[in-house]
């Protein structure tokens, strides 16, 4: 094995967990998950001492001491990806990282007592998340962009404080930045169209916009010919103008458009023009039908994976119909399974269509897999968006995101 919950060894005594990193500890290559254990300065250097090959650490909300952490961190020289959230560090527990000559992916989430002040130390990173850092001085997030000349990809979703000076000179601070996400603010933000390697951006809107979304035109302008992913989180606010729009980004690999009741057949219609889509996100769109994703299917031909999540529209005819133009792409050479999330679609309760043979022959080609259990796939940053969705969650998976 070499990834390693550390949840799983949250009952090994001292000399249990010693043992256990001492026969182990030479295959681990990543730990992830909160640990929460009494005798956590033991175990850490357990680890340290055992696990050789360990490139990538996940905290969690690992509650660590300054000094217990400063010392973890000098000790593990190759690291090559850290991640830790809901911690209380301070902007000096950066300083500690600059002995990790090889990171280049760090990830610093929902932390009270960071404000982003010695990140642009860190030179070599390439993917940095500053999720939820409210703390985070615009200053500093400048700073940061300017020192951090290899950043490829860039999050600061939930980062309220940064200054409208950062938006207007983006293109200028993130040279090689390739993927972007931001919560919209109400503040001008277009010029992140003119990002010069901009690949994927990903928009969240936390409260629904007053007017119109003009960055989605300039994008059109200036990113039509490059730009691969883009995510709009938002409700009901995508027109038909805005559709439009999106199918003259033709270099789109993955699209989410989901709960907009805009995107009906109509709409899946404009988008068959994105040949080279692959990823598509249409969950809570209620007017969508089979109709329009069959046409996307044929005129698509790289699409495989669509989630449907929410749409009752999507119905055994579908599954059906789907599988005569799959079996047409596999004599034309295409092995991709589709995949499709259909949580609470009227597949959910009529499931006659998993009895045929039809099916049984799809499934066993490896043509179709259909998941009717999944509901958050690619929906993950509808939880930042205000009011909450209770309308689209079933009591279960209220219960489920309460806890």
């Amino acid at each position: 094995y070499k990834i390693l919950v550390l949840e799983n060894i949250i009952d090994l005594t001292v000399w249990e967990a010693r043992d256990f990193f001492r026969f182990a500890g030479e295959y681990i290559e990543e730990l992830k998950g909160g640990f929460h254990h009494k005798f956590l300065e033991e175990i850490l250097n357990y680890i340290v001492k055992y696990c050789p090959r360990l490139v990538k650490i996940n905290l969690g909300d690992t509650a660590l001491s300054q000094r217990c952490y400063t010392r973890f961190m000098r000790r593990l020289p190759q690291i090559r990806e850290l991640s830790f959230n809901y911690g209380y560090y301070k902007d000096n527990s950066i300083l500690s990282l600059q002995n990790l000559k090889h990171l280049e992916s760090l990830a610093i989430c929902r932390n009270e007592g960071l404000t982003g002040k010695f990140i642009c130390r860190l030179g070599q990173i390439t993917d940095l998340c500053l999720y939820d850092l409210n703390g985070l001085e615009p200053e500093h997030l400048v700073d940061i962009c300017k020192s951090l000349k290899n950043l490829r990809s860039l999050d600061i979703r939930r980062c309220e404080r940064i200054s409208a000076q950062f938006y207007r000179n983006i293109e200028n601070y993130c040279q090689n930045l390739e993927v972007l996400k931001i919560t919209c603010p109400k503040r001008s933000y277009e010029h992140l169209a003119l990002l010069p390697k901009l690949k994927q951006l990903d928009l969240v809107f936390a409260v629904q916009p007053q007017n119109d979304i003009p960055i989605i035109g300039r994008l059109v302008t200036h990113k039509a010919d490059q730009l691969e992913v883009l995510n709009i989180y938002t409700k009901n606010h995508l027109s038909k103008s805005h559709i439009n729009l999106i199918s003259q980004l033709t270099q789109l690999k993955e699209l989410s458009v989901a709960y907009n009741q805009v995107v009906d057949d109509i709409a899946l219609q404009k988008l068959c023009n994105l040949k080279k889509l692959e990823v598509l996100t249409i969950a809570g769109c209620s007017d969508a039908t089979k109709d329009g994703v069959l046409a996307l299917l044929e005129h698509c031909p790289k699409l495989r994976e669509i989630r449907t999540q929410h749409c009752k529209q999507i119905t055994c005819e579908f599954v059906t119909e789907a599988i005569d133009i799959l079996q047409a792409r596999r004599l034309k050479g295409n092995q991709e399974t589709l995949k499709l999330f259909a949580h609470d679609t009227s597949l959910t309760k009529d499931s006659k269509v998993f009895e045929t043979k039809k099916y049984e022959l799809a499934l066993s080609q490896s043509l179709i897999k259909i998941d009717l259990i999944k509901a958050q796939i690619g929906l993950e940053n509808f939880k930042d968006i205000h009011p909450p969705w209770v309308d689209y969650y079933t009591e279960d998976e209220l219960s489920e995101e309460e806890e």
